[in-house]
Protein backbone atom coordinates (compact mmCIF):
# COMPACT_ATOMS: atom_id res chain seq x y z
CA UNK A 1 0.00 0.00 0.00
CA UNK A 2 1.80 3.20 -1.30
CA UNK A 3 2.33 6.71 0.98
CA UNK A 4 -0.85 8.97 1.05
CA UNK A 5 -3.31 6.04 0.35
CA UNK A 6 -6.50 6.12 2.04
CA UNK A 7 -8.49 2.59 3.12
CA UNK A 8 -12.15 3.66 3.91
CA UNK A 9 -14.16 1.37 6.52
CA UNK A 10 -15.37 -2.09 6.41
CA UNK A 11 -13.06 -2.31 3.25
CA UNK A 12 -11.89 -6.41 2.82
CA UNK A 13 -8.39 -7.85 1.05
CA UNK A 14 -8.87 -11.61 0.03
CA UNK A 15 -4.73 -12.59 -1.00
CA UNK A 16 -3.64 -15.41 -1.98
CA UNK A 17 -0.80 -14.11 -4.40
CA UNK A 18 -0.51 -10.14 -4.42
CA UNK A 19 -2.83 -6.98 -4.26
CA UNK A 20 -1.03 -3.83 -5.06
CA UNK A 21 -1.87 -0.59 -4.15
CA UNK A 22 -0.54 2.77 -5.41
CA UNK A 23 0.36 6.08 -3.72
CA UNK A 24 -2.01 8.57 -3.40
CA UNK A 25 -5.21 6.37 -3.82
CA UNK A 26 -8.79 6.64 -2.26
CA UNK A 27 -10.84 3.58 -1.31
CA UNK A 28 -13.84 4.48 -0.24
CA UNK A 29 -15.87 2.36 2.19
CA UNK A 30 -17.09 -1.18 1.30
CA UNK A 31 -14.10 -2.00 -1.26
CA UNK A 32 -13.43 -5.71 -1.46
CA UNK A 33 -10.33 -7.46 -3.66
CA UNK A 34 -10.12 -10.71 -4.66
CA UNK A 35 -6.88 -12.14 -5.97
CA UNK A 36 -8.07 -15.44 -6.26
CA UNK A 37 -11.47 -17.41 -6.79
CA UNK A 38 -11.92 -18.20 -2.75
CA UNK A 39 -12.50 -22.16 -3.22
CA UNK A 40 -12.71 -24.54 -5.83
CA UNK A 41 -15.82 -25.02 -8.86
CA UNK A 42 -15.84 -28.11 -7.94
CA UNK A 43 -18.32 -28.84 -5.42
CA UNK A 44 -16.89 -32.46 -3.86
CA UNK A 45 -13.69 -30.25 -3.75
CA UNK A 46 -15.04 -27.51 -1.68
CA UNK A 47 -17.30 -29.90 0.17
CA UNK A 48 -13.95 -31.78 1.33
CA UNK A 49 -12.62 -28.48 1.89
CA UNK A 50 -9.91 -27.98 -0.47
CA UNK A 51 -8.27 -24.78 -1.27
CA UNK A 52 -9.03 -23.00 -4.51
CA UNK A 53 -6.32 -24.24 -7.51
CA UNK A 54 -3.15 -22.26 -7.36
CA UNK A 55 -3.83 -21.79 -11.30
CA UNK A 56 -6.97 -19.38 -10.36
CA UNK A 57 -4.67 -16.99 -8.00
CA UNK A 58 -3.94 -14.13 -10.51
CA UNK A 59 -2.54 -10.64 -8.35
CA UNK A 60 -4.32 -6.82 -8.33
CA UNK A 61 -2.63 -3.83 -9.23
CA UNK A 62 -4.12 -0.88 -8.92
CA UNK A 63 -1.86 2.33 -9.74
CA UNK A 64 -1.09 5.70 -8.37
CA UNK A 65 -3.86 8.31 -7.75
CA UNK A 66 -6.96 6.06 -8.25
CA UNK A 67 -10.31 6.34 -6.50
CA UNK A 68 -12.56 3.32 -6.02
CA UNK A 69 -15.82 4.11 -4.75
CA UNK A 70 -17.82 2.80 -1.88
CA UNK A 71 -18.41 -1.15 -2.17
CA UNK A 72 -16.67 -1.49 -5.52
CA UNK A 73 -15.75 -5.29 -6.29
CA UNK A 74 -11.78 -5.97 -7.80
CA UNK A 75 -11.48 -9.29 -8.87
CA UNK A 76 -8.20 -11.71 -9.73
CA UNK A 77 -5.99 -10.57 -12.12
CA UNK A 78 -7.04 -6.81 -12.84
CA UNK A 79 -4.56 -3.91 -13.10
CA UNK A 80 -6.27 -0.48 -12.61
CA UNK A 81 -4.42 2.41 -14.47
CA UNK A 82 -3.27 5.70 -12.57
CA UNK A 83 -5.70 8.46 -11.73
CA UNK A 84 -8.21 6.14 -12.87
CA UNK A 85 -11.95 6.02 -11.29
CA UNK A 86 -14.05 3.02 -10.65
CA UNK A 87 -17.59 4.23 -9.77
CA UNK A 88 -19.28 2.88 -6.60
CA UNK A 89 -20.70 -0.72 -6.55
CA UNK A 90 -18.95 -1.50 -9.73
CA UNK A 91 -17.60 -5.08 -10.34
CA UNK A 92 -14.30 -5.13 -12.14
CA UNK A 93 -13.54 -7.68 -14.13
CA UNK A 94 -10.64 -6.44 -16.62
CA UNK A 95 -8.12 -3.98 -16.92
CA UNK A 96 -8.51 -0.66 -16.36
CA UNK A 97 -6.22 1.98 -18.52
CA UNK A 98 -5.22 4.84 -16.90
CA UNK A 99 -7.42 8.14 -16.95
CA UNK A 100 -10.32 5.85 -17.10
CA UNK A 101 -13.84 6.12 -15.66
CA UNK A 102 -15.38 2.90 -15.37
CA UNK A 103 -19.12 1.89 -13.76
CA UNK A 104 -21.51 -1.40 -13.72
CA UNK A 105 -21.36 -4.52 -13.39
CA UNK A 106 -19.64 -5.70 -15.26
CA UNK A 107 -17.19 -2.69 -14.65
CA UNK A 108 -17.48 -0.68 -18.35
CA UNK A 109 -15.12 2.28 -19.73
CA UNK A 110 -17.77 5.57 -19.10
CA UNK A 111 -15.12 8.01 -20.68
CA UNK A 112 -11.88 8.79 -20.47
CA UNK A 113 -10.60 11.17 -17.97
CA UNK A 114 -8.32 14.10 -18.90
CA UNK A 115 -4.77 14.52 -17.42
CA UNK A 116 -4.55 16.86 -14.86
CA UNK A 117 -1.53 18.11 -13.36
CA UNK A 118 -0.89 17.28 -9.79
CA UNK A 119 0.30 19.86 -7.25
CA UNK A 120 2.38 19.17 -4.03
CA UNK A 121 1.09 20.54 -1.10
CA UNK A 122 3.58 22.73 0.01
CA UNK A 123 5.33 23.03 -3.27
CA UNK A 124 6.30 26.20 -5.47
CA UNK A 125 3.56 26.23 -8.09
CA UNK A 126 4.18 27.36 -11.01
CA UNK A 127 1.75 28.75 -14.12
CA UNK A 128 1.61 25.47 -15.99
CA UNK A 129 0.05 23.91 -13.10
CA UNK A 130 -2.67 26.65 -12.30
Amino acid sequence: IGDGTFIGHACAFHVADSVRIGRDCLLAGGVAIYDNDGHPLDAASRRAGEPGSPSNVRGVAIGDDVWVGAGALILKGVSIGDRSVVAARSVVTRNVPPDSLVAGNPARSIRTLAPTAIRTVGAKQHDSCL
